[in-house]
């Protein structure tokens, strides 16, 4: 006789686990971006990124603290999501900077994760991987220009 589970244990069940995906995945990611923005506010290191970054950023109309959101993206997107949020309240972002930084950070999200587990894993020639970052740069750049010219 077959183990079905019903309706009400499956829902149960895919609730649960979507919980700890969540707590053991998404949470710790957020914490990181907001712990990772208040050790450049209060070092120092907020005003540097300024500073290098504006020239490029303002292309896209965005102050070069935004530049950190993006790297921060790349490592694990719901920290650079975090990070962004933080800039908005933290007022170094406006709602207008952060619609077009975030589909810049989209472009570019877990790209580092993504390398290990999906073409690592895969078999891709270690000699590809700067063409996959390249051309989520490029998208990033793309999606930046755009957001710059609609909103």
């Amino acid at each position: 006789m077959e183990n079905r589970k019903g309706l009400v244990q499956t829902f149960m069940d895919g609730g649960k686990s979507g919980f700890q995906l969540w707590f053991n995945n998404v949470v710790p990611a957020i914490i990181f971006g907001y712990v990772i923005v208040q050790f450049l506010n209060v070092s120092g290191l907020m005003n540097v990124f300024s500073i290098v970054f504006t020239p490029v950023m303002r292309i896209f109309g965005l102050p070069g603290e935004a530049a950190t959101a993006i790297i921060t993206s790349y490592l694990t997107l719901p920290a650079g999501c975090a990070m962004a949020a933080s800039m908005v309240q933290g007022g170094i972002l406006s709602t207008r900077e952060v619609t077009i930084l975030f589909p810049m950070m989209y472009a570019v999200s877990s790209h580092l994760l993504y390398i290990g587990r999906v073409l690592g894993t895969s078999g891709v020639e270690s000699k590809k991987y700067p063409l996959f970052i390249a051309v989520g740069l490029i998208c990033s750049c793309i999606a930046g220009l755009v957001m710059n010219i609609l909103v």
